[in-house]
């Protein structure tokens, strides 16, 4: 386990994007021949083309009953796909740069990285589980088939990870950018998969923000064990009161010396 510990942190994260893109890029070229084989993402990546060449929507075919298929949509502005907008604009960049079938893996490399930020900020002192975390959602078979076949699941995985360490890093009374940020991020995963921003997105924000509340209170987390003759003490410092208190054996609570 300790062999994954020696690289900076910049450069594990640099590791799992890649691991990960190179993951669902195998899947893509490897098992789905570069093919998108579900009506969702062919109805997402035509609409992405017509965003990338400027256009919100493609024309209304005189016989659109030969044309359209599950997940199309016929309006008075034009054809359009069902879908939120955001993952469509994340492929119509893929088009304009040349690499839509790069949307997916890379994707995937930012929910790993995201991961490996949120842990390390969770668990500052494990960074062990840190870094295996990273790497399990970054060789995952299961996000790596969803990154090679252009689905949103990946796009919304990345935000996910993105507002939990948005959330991390959130602390009161200093700058709002971060709980902006939090807000930003939200935004963005509502614009993929709205009942993710709604259930994943809020729990995640929910959950973080109450694991860190007594470290945001200012709780420093150092323990240390004082053995006596008869009993054990738990021992910590709080950096609000500069503490330190102390949890006897029988479970009160007193001031330290």
């Amino acid at each position: 386990m300790r062999r994954i510990l020696p690289p900076p942190s910049r450069t594990f994260a640099a590791l799992v994007f890649v691991l990960a893109t190179l993951a669902g890029s195998a899947v893509r070229l490897g098992i789905l021949d570069g093919l998108p084989l579900f009506n969702d993402t062919m109805t997402q990546l035509i609409h992405a083309r017509y965003l990338a060449a400027g256009r919100l929507g493609g024309p209304v075919l005189e016989d659109s009953a030969f044309w359209n298929m599950q997940f199309m949509l016929n309006t008075g502005a034009g054809w359009v796909s069902q879908y939120p907008p955001g993952h469509v604009v994340a492929l119509a960049a893929g088009f304009l740069v040349g690499a839509p079938w790069l949307v997916g893996p890379a994707m995937a490399g930012l929910a790993a990285v995201f991961t490996y930020l949120t842990c390390r900020g969770l668990l500052p002192a494990d960074q062990i589980t840190a870094r295996l975390s990273a790497l399990l959602v970054a060789l995952s078979p299961f996000q790596a088939g969803l990154a090679g076949a252009y689905m949103s699941h990946v796009t919304a995985a990345a935000l996910v990870m993105m507002v939990a360490w948005t959330a991390v890093r959130t602390r009161p009374r200093e700058s709002p950018g971060w709980p902006l940020a939090v807000g930003v991020a939200l935004g963005a995963l509502g614009t993929v998969r709205p009942y993710s921003a709604v259930v994943l997105g809020g729990g995640v924000t929910a959950a973080v923000w109450t694991f860190v509340r007594e470290e945001i209170d200012g709780v420093v987390g150092r323990v240390t064990i004082t053995d006596g003759e008869d009993e054990k003490s738990f021992r910590w410092e709080r950096s609000v009161d500069g503490g330190p208190w102390e949890i006897t054996a029988d479970g009160a609570m007193q001031r330290g010396k």
